[in-house]
C-alpha cells in the first residue's frame, strides 16, 4: 500500500510539472512570438520608457588611497513597464510570472559610468522576471571598481565621499526617464568593512546636456568614515615613541660617544617611516596634507638635532686650552643670565658697584691732584683710565666659562626649545584635525 501511494505521488508530480512547464513555455510562445528587442516597448513611440532604479551597497572592500579607487559590490534592480508584453493570467492556469532571459526582451541600455573596469555597461548574460501585467524585474549584482576622489588634508582622522553615478549610454530623457528607489543599505545585509564606516547615503537625480541633447544619471553618495584605530597604532604611536627619543639623544652624556650616531639613527626612522606612508598617499596637490606635515616638521626636528648634537660634541671636546671667544662668552652670559636670575642680578650689582663707586675716588684722587700742578693731573688721568679698564675687567670674567660648561649649558637650552617645538606642533595637528 506504502509503495502504491508513493509511486501515485511520484506520477503525479511529474504529470505537474510538465504541465506546468508546458503552460509557462504556452505564455512564452504567445507572448515573444512576433517580439523585437530593438524596439522601446511603448505603443506611443514619443512618450519615454520609466526605469525604476535603485541601487544598494552589499558590501565594501576597500578603498585604496593611492589610486583613489573604491572596490565595492553592488545590488541593482531595475523595473519598468514593456507595453508589449503582456497576457492573461486566467488563460493560463494563473501562471502571472515567468523567467526569461535578459537578452530575449528590450533592455535600458544602462551603464556605470564612473566605474574603472571594461566592461562598464550591465551585462545582458542574466535573467529578469516578466509579469503577466508587463512589468520587468531585473536584479542583478555587480562588482565595481569605481573612482573616488580623496581628501588627504585630515588622514588618518577622515571622512570621505565616494560616488556611484549610473546613467544610459545612448538613451536621452525623450527615450528613457530614470526614478530613483531609495533602499536603505544598512538594512540590506551590508557588510561592513574592517577600516571604514558607512555614515549615509544620498541618492541625487542629474541632468546634463550633450550634443543638443539632454541625458540624465543617478548618483548615489556614500559618506565613509575611517575606522582611525589601525593607524593610530601603526604611524601615530611610533611617531610618538620617535619623538621622544628624539629628545632623550640631549640626555645622552658628551663622553658616551654614542650621542650623534644615535640622533643620526632616530634622523633615518623618521625618514623610513616617512617614505612608508607617502608611498600609500595619493600624489595630489589639491590638498593639504596634514599628517605629511607633521612628519615632515619631526623630520626637520631630527636633522636639526644631528647638527646640534654633532656642533655640541665638538664643543665639549675642544682644546680646554684655549680661551672662549668673545662670541661665545656673550652667547653663554645671556643664557646663563636668563636662566639664573638670581646670579645675573648680583652680577649686576658688582657691575653696578664697580662702576658707580670707581668715580667716587676717582674724584678725590683728581682733586688732590689738583693741588699738587699739570703733572699730577696727567698722573690722575692716566689712573683713571687704568681704573676703567679694570672695572670692565672685573665684569668681564663675572663668568669663568670653558668649552665643556658652554657645550653643557647650550645643550639643555636646545632640549627646552626641542621640547615646545615637538608639543607646538602636535597641537597644531590636532587643531587642524578636530577642527
Amino acid at each position: 500500500m506504502d509503495v502504491f501511494i508513493t509511486v501515485y505521488c511520484v506520477i503525479f508530480g511529474i504529470i505537474w510539472t510538465v504541465r506546468g512547464d508546458s503552460l509557462e513555455s504556452l505564455v512564452h510562445s504567445a507572448v515573444f512570438k512576433d517580439y523585437n528587442t530593438c524596439i522601446r516597448p511603448v505603443q506611443n513611440s514619443s512618450l519615454p520608457v520609466t526605469v525604476e532604479i535603485s541601487l544598494v551597497l552589499q558590501s565594501m572592500y576597500d578603498v585604496e588611497e593611492k589610486h583613489q579607487t573604491l572596490y565595492s559590490s553592488v545590488g541593482i534592480e531595475l523595473t519598468w513597464v514593456d507595453e508589449f508584453v503582456s497576457w492573461n493570467s486566467t488563460h493560463f492556469n494563473n501562471v502571472d510570472t515567468i523567467i526569461v532571459p535578459l537578452k530575449s526582451i528590450w533592455r535600458p541600455d544602462i551603464c556605470i559610468e564612473n566605474d574603472l573596469s571594461d566592461n562598464k555597461c550591465l551585462s545582458a548574460e542574466s535573467v529578469v522576471q516578466v509579469s503577466s501585467e508587463g512589468q520587468i524585474n531585473w536584479r542583478l549584482t555587480k562588482e565595481l571598481r569605481t573612482g573616488c576622489e580623496i581628501d588627504i588634508t585630515k588622514y588618518p582622522f577622515d571622512r570621505q565621499t565616494c560616488e556611484i553615478r549610473v546613467g544610459t549610454l545612448y538613451s536621452t530623457d525623450q527615450q528613457i526617464r530614470f526614478r530613483t528607489k531609495q533602499v536603505s543599505t544598512t538594512s540590506y545585509r551590508f557588510k561592513e568593512s574592517g577600516e571604514w564606516k558607512l555614515m549615509g547615503e544620498n541618492f541625487e537625480r542629474v541632468q546634463y546636456t550633450y550634443a543638443q541633447k539632454k541625458f540624465t544619471y543617478v548618483k548615489v553618495k556614500y559618506d565613509l568614515e575611517r575606522l582611525a584605530s589601525f593607524h593610530v597604532n601603526t604611524m601615530i604611536i611610533p611617531l610618538i615613541i620617535l619623538s621622544c627619543l628624539n629628545l632623550a639623544c640631549y640626555c645622552i652624556p658628551f663622553d658616551c660617544g654614542e650621542k650623534v650616531s644615535a640622533s643620526i639613527e632616530v634622523f633615518l626612522a623618521f625618514a623610513f617611516v616617512l617614505i612608508a606612508i607617502n608611498d600609500e598617499i595619493p600624489t595630489t596637490s589639491r590638498h593639504i596634507f596634514t599628517f605629511g606635515l607633521l612628519m615632515s616638521s619631526h623630520l626637520i626636528f631630527s636633522a636639526l638635532s644631528v647638527i646640534i648634537n654633532t656642533f655640541l660634541s665638538y664643543l665639549y671636546h675642544h682644546n680646554s686650552d684655549m680661551p672662549v671667544s668673545t662670541f661665545f662668552h656673550l652667547l653663554y652670559s645671556t643664557i646663563h643670565e636668563f636662566r639664573m636670575p638670581g646670579k645675573r642680578n648680583k652680577h649686576i650689582e658688582v657691575k653696578e658697584t664697580s662702576i658707580y663707586d670707581e668715580p667716587q675716588r676717582l674724584s678725590r684722587r683728581t682733586n688732590r691732584s689738583r693741588e699738587s700742578g699739570r703733572h699730577n693731573k696727567r698722573n690722575s688721568t692716566r689712573t683713571t683710565a687704568s681704573s676703567i679698564r679694570s672695572s670692565y675687567s672685573v665684569c668681564s670674567h663675572a663668568y669663568n666659562v670653558d668649552w665643556t660648561i658652554f657645550a653643557i649649558e647650550l645643550e639643555r637650552k636646545a632640549f627646552i626649545v626641542m621640547l615646545i617645538l615637538n608639543i607646538l606642533s602636535y597641537l597644531i595637528f590636532l587643531i587642524v584635525v578636530f577642527s
